[in-house]
């Protein structure tokens, strides 16, 4: 979802100094793809093309907390982690889904760290197994991730699409290329 401004969520009954926010942002590239893949409660049945779906209007649900129409799929991807931002002055973290991958003992201990968790154990197991899918395993998501497998998904049209109107600055603040 969209974050809420600053102002707002200090006005909720539930915030005090000791909620914290934990974001996670994922490459636009995959996490579109991803979205074409499963695009949960958007029109009824899936849009024929991954370019087709770049450039069709997103209709959002209230809990996105944005507006009800978005311009694209790839504007709801600049909405949300650009709302992330703000988060920047109060207790917040955010994490990209590819450190996930990367180093998940790390990322707990980085949230841990962060927030003040005590931690019961410092022994990790990693669950392997795919909630969505019994054919893939963390090991399949890392390469998939780590190694950008998914640019094998993506057309040329679909990149320039996605660049196009994908917020440049946001990439650069998340260490994200624009692909060419």
């Amino acid at each position: 979802m969209c974050v809420k401004p600053v102002t707002k969520l200090t006005k909720c009954k539930i915030y005090d100094s000791n909620v914290s926010f934990l974001t996670i942002t994922k490459n636009p590239y995959s996490w579109l793809l991803s979205l074409y893949r499963n695009p949960y409660h958007q029109y009824g049945k899936k849009i024929v093309g991954f370019e087709k779906f770049l450039i069709t209007p997103w209709k959002t649900l209230g809990r996105e907390n944005c507006s009800k129409i978005l311009k694209s799929p790839i504007d709801l991807w600049n909405k949300k982690n650009a709302s992330y931002l703000q988060l920047d002055g109060i207790n917040s973290l955010n994490i990209k889904t590819e450190y996930i991958y990367q180093d998940p003992i790390d990322i707990i201990n980085k949230i841990s760290d962060r927030f003040h968790i005590h931690k019961i154990s410092n022994e990790f197991e990693n669950y392997t197994l795919s909630t969505k899918d019994e054919n893939k395993d963390f090991t399949y998501y890392r390469r998939y991730y780590l190694e950008e497998m998914w640019r094998d998904s993506i057309s040329k049209d679909a990149i320039s699409i996605i660049g196009e109107s994908v917020d440049k600055n946001l990439m650069n603040h998340f260490g994200y290329e624009v692909l060419s």
